[in-house]
């Protein structure tokens, strides 16, 4: 303690160089890497404990190091970093206390968890803080952690602070100046919730295992796209009369197709297919190739086995690839390999095809042959790589894989939030093996139909309807997702034609407006339509969920200080302190910062119209457009990447309560399986990929564990399926 009775608290930042690229290889391999040193580091004891600027050469300052000792507080932005900076580096050659993981804070995961951003200068300027990050300090030390230049020998070369003293001031003001700032942001920021704090430690520790990766695989298939896609990068060459000469030249290769005769501003996998069959109608098989040449070696996906490379630790694992509240409410986002985005595989489709390429990758030795053995016995090899990519985690000997993936857990939570207990019924029945797969489900009750006449094009839509419109998506979201799923859209319009009655047809084709129509023939945008509003007839519930959402925002903004609750009562919104918060089922708390109530001209269903939306605006029912108010508020904006004003609605607030939920029963199943000893080394999505000894557990306790029901939400359908194998093949 304090003379003033408070716990003191440190603050730290470091200043490092290095030869590795922080960015794109992580801070785990940076930290490292023999090559990287400790530039200066700035500290504060809080309060009244002392501060002071540490540069190499100095004795290391006696209160911080005993403060560290005693497993006092330290508060770093991005606190990983000041941590293995503190554990790898600087006791290379001092024997000092190591930093905890439970004795750090994370300045930027307290932000993250209110939603705001999360670089330090981006974070100060959204708070409007009078201390700031220093910009032309930045610049400096962007220099001063580079080499200057490389050796013959490979060795690099530095900046020296006896060589630069005025370069190297403005490095040490720039550091304190980050303490400053990180100080006041501190202040500002509420802490993680105790069970937020376990999250974030957990999250710690499963970045700090890593994935274990297959070094032979990842080289050998490196070597096999390298080879590929030389091959093919001349094959474009002599298609295109040396005009194109890479895969990669995207635009060259959208002008050399539009002088081919055939209009193209886009050669995009979602504009190739429409363009292939418009020049095969055209007689030019040469863009015909040329865009099969993209399409079976342009698997963009592929560079995830240089990611892979580029971030691996000496120990073959890959650590870091996750982000705690970095993506969505409280989700989990990927890191340098980027795991969330793996390409999807059908493990019934493509499952013995997978088997039999990891069987080549181990009994290969040279690129040549593998390319040439894949290529005969499956298909485009960089095509079947890139479906690979999940198999190239894989267990070291002795040790295996278990995991386990929640079953539809958004589709479950929206039905369960929206009310709608036919859904949850269906749900329970398909899960006791007596009622019918959901997707066909949806559109049976679509299309008035048996459950037992949907066929398997109809499932498909089924599916897209399911993963698309439950947040208030309409013809745009069912596009979006159909082509995510590679749903073919060519027979829809015949297919719904047929199924419905001539005037629900007619009635869904007066709603169109060529300003909404997103370029589709009139029947196949009438046919997305039917398919969106009878979704939403047979979704009451979650369609009056929306708007209810949209009014307690818009009711606790216009009160600051008092509650709104909705979905009866599972999930309340207040306003205070400039924050608009949403209580979640689970009691944790999303927050929108800055919000205000402004008047927007939108529509809003009268009784009977419920699946009308903001694509129907200009339709000819003018007497539904109204003056109403909407909530706004500050947020990360996803397609530029900045801090700016963004839309509250109903639809937005569902997802984000759906999506959150999910996360935070997902959480209980990490806190679970850890505790059953099954230790977690990466999650995505909704899933939990943990590493055991051979001997060890079994999918089905695994999956037991899993699917075991958080008290805040009763009566909820949760599944969950579960896996063992020596590879992260599921």
């Amino acid at each position: 303690m304090s003379a003033t009775g408070v716990e003191p608290v440190a603050h730290l930042d470091f200043e490092t160089r290095s030869a590795v690229d922080l960015r794109k290889q992580g801070v785990y391999r940076y930290a490292e890497d023999a090559t990287t040193s400790v530039l200066n580091f700035f500290w504060a004891l809080d309060p009244g404990g002392g501060r002071g600027l540490w540069i190499p050469g100095m004795p290391l300052p006696h209160a911080l190091l005993e403060h560290v000792r005693r497993g006092g507080r330290v508060i770093a932005h991005n606190a990983v970093f000041e941590r293995l900076i503190w554990n790898l580096v600087l006791t290379r050659d001092r024997s000092i206390s190591l930093l905890s993981i439970e004795q750090m804070d994370c300045t930027l995961a307290r932000a993250a968890a209110v939603g705001l951003p999360q670089g330090l200068g981006k974070l100060a300027d959204a708070l409007k803080l009078p201390e700031r990050k220093d910009t032309a300090g930045y610049a400096v030390m962007k220099k001063l952690s580079r080499p200057r230049g490389y050796a013959e020998d490979g060795s690099p070369f530095w900046y020296e602070r006896a060589d630069h003293p005025d370069l190297f001031a403005q490095l040490d003001a720039y550091v304190e100046q980050d303490v400053v700032t990180e100080w006041a942001v501190h202040n500002r920021i509420p802490d993680l919730s105790p069970r937020e704090r376990r999250v974030w430690e957990l999250d710690q520790r499963i970045n700090d295992r890593g994935a274990p990766i297959d070094l032979r695989s990842v080289h050998l298939a490196q070597a096999a796209v390298e080879l590929v896609q030389n091959q093919d990068n001349r094959k474009l060459w002599e298609l295109t009369g040396g005009r194109v000469t890479s895969i990669g030249q995207h635009v060259r290769t959208a002008r050399w197709v539009a002088e081919q005769g055939l209009p193209c501003e886009s050669v995009s996998a979602d504009a190739a297919d429409a363009l292939r069959p418009a020049a095969s109608a055209l007689g030019l098989q040469d863009v015909v190739r040329v865009l099969d040449i993209r399409e079976e070696s342009g698997k963009a996906s592929v560079k995830k086995l240089d990611a892979m490379m580029r971030s691996m630790s000496t120990d073959n694992r890959c650590r870091g690839s996750l982000q705690y509240h970095g993506a969505g409410p409280g989700r989990w986002a990927g890191r340098l390999w980027q795991p969330q985005n793996i390409i999807r595989v059908d493990p019934d489709r493509d499952g013995a095809s997978l088997e039999l390429l990891f069987a080549l990758l181990e009994t290969s030795n040279e690129a040549p042959a593998l390319v040439e053995t894949v290529a005969g016995m499956l298909g485009p090899p960089v095509q079947f790589i890139s479906k690979g990519l999940r198999g190239m985690i894989k267990a070291p000997p002795g040790r295996k894989f278990i995991g386990g993936d929640y079953s539809n857990i958004e589709g479950r939570l929206g039905a369960w939030l929206g009310g709608e207990s036919w859904k949850l019924d269906a749900f329970r029945a398909y899960d006791a093996g007596t009622g019918p797969d959901l997707y066909k489900l949806a559109v049976a009750n679509s299309f008035g139909i048996g459950v037992e006449h949907v066929d398997k094009t109809q499932r498909q839509l089924g599916k897209v309807q399911e993963l698309a419109l439950g947040f208030q998506g309409s013809v745009k979201a069912f596009l979006s997702m159909a082509a995510v799923y590679r749903v073919d859209l060519g027979p829809v319009a015949e297919v719904v034609r047929r199924a419905v009655s001539p005037d629900f047809w007619m009635e869904a084709r007066a709603r169109h407006d060529p300003r909404h129509g997103f370029g589709l023939p009139l029947d196949l945008w009438t046919a997305l339509k039917v398919l969106v509003m009878s979704w939403r007839m047979t979704h009451p519930g979650v369609v009056q969920r929306w708007w209810e959402m949209q009014d307690a925002a818009i009711a606790a903004v216009a009160a600051p200080g008092t509650i709104a609750p909705c979905c009866d009562g599972r999930v309340r919104y207040t306003m205070t302190a400039g924050f608009l918060w949403c209580c979640l089922p689970a009691g944790r708390i999303l927050a929108y910062a800055y919000p205000r109530i402004v008047m927007r001209e939108t529509r809003r269903p009268l009784p009977g119209s419920e699946h009308l939306d903001d694509e129907d605006l200009d339709d000819s029912n003018s007497e539904l457009i109204r003056r109403q108010r909407q909530v706004e508020f500050w947020g990360m904006i996803s397609k530029t990447k900045r801090w700016g004003r963004k839309r509250l609605y109903g639809g937005l607030q569902f997802e984000n309560v759906v999506q959150a939920t999910a996360r935070d029963i997902m959480v209980e199943g990490m806190f679970a399986v850890e505790e059953a000893d099954y230790p977690i080394v990466l999650t995505v999505h909704d899933e939990l990929l943990t590493e055991v000894d051979a001997g060890f557990g079994s999918a089905a306790e695994f999956r037991e564990i899993m699917s075991r029901l958080p008290d805040f939400v009763p009566g909820l359908p949760l599944s969950a399926s579960a896996w063992e194998d020596e590879r992260y093949v599921k």
